[in-house]
């Protein structure tokens, strides 16, 4: 799969400059569940796994308090 920007390798800081974490969390979650393929070729890193998605998801979800910290 070819997720870019989208998927972070579990041990990857994730950019959030622009507060859109829910729609982002609902882009992961269908990419998720789509099947056929085992490996993530992201945009910052190597090649992930579906792991990505789990780690991307949970440092999104904290991410707006994060966000709000520094504004």
């Amino acid at each position: 799969m070819l997720a870019f920007d989208l998927v972070f390798a579990p041990r990857d800081h994730a950019f959030t400059v622009v507060p859109h974490f829910d729609h982002w969390i609902s882009i992961l979650d269908t990419l998720k569940g789509l099947e056929g393929y085992d490996t993530i070729l992201i945009g910052h890193d190597l090649l992930t796994d579906q792991s990505g998605f789990d780690a991307t998801m949970a440092y999104v979800r904290k991410a707006p308090a994060r966000r709000s910290a520094y504004l």
